[in-house]
């Protein structure tokens, strides 16, 4: 079960960040109980919006201390909010329990098959096979027929077999 635990920063007097920081782990922390109880594993994802509530920082410092919780890392979401994924994986090791890969230029989230946007393929598969070689992979791609993304997984096949 994968948890989208914030969004954008209300527009609203008297919104307090840490106020919202707080509730927002004291939620997923009740979720996480609620999911253990009932043989489920929920997965913190990180989230796309630029004007997000939580940064990188704020995300690692909420919920990594949180030993119990474990994560969905969104490559396409790390990429427009300039996260740096190898801090990322490097911090959360084995807690990442599977990635949403896909790409984009730093402008929206467009779902790019890998290949298609700037990112270091290499780099992230290399990191992936260091820190967390466990988590799954799942291709979260927006469009093209199902001939290109076939023959796309053979592409990420290429990087993830390099890297070992």
């Amino acid at each position: 079960c994968v948890l989208h635990p914030h969004g954008p920063v209300p527009d609203e007097p008297g919104f307090v960040r840490q106020d919202s920081y707080k509730r927002v782990l004291e939620r997923t922390l009740e979720l996480d109980n609620i999911a253990k109880k009932e043989n489920v594993e929920l997965l913190v994802e990180n989230m796309p919006f630029t004007d997000q509530l939580m940064d990188q920082e704020v995300f690692l410092k909420t919920f990594e201390p949180e030993n119990q919780l474990k994560f969905l890392i969104d490559t396409g979401h790390a990429i427009l909010n300039k996260w740096n994924m190898t801090e990322i994986l490097k911090t959360l090791k084995s807690r990442i329990r599977a990635y949403h890969i896909h790409d984009n230029f730093g402008d929206f989230d467009a779902h790019l098959k890998v290949g298609e946007g700037p990112t270091d393929w290499t780099k992230f598969f290399k990191d992936y096979w260091l820190y967390t070689p466990d988590a799954r992979l799942v291709l979260e791609y927006a469009k093209g027929p199902i001939d290109s993304i076939t023959e796309n997984v053979e592409t990420v096949k290429e990087y993830y077999e390099r890297a070992r």
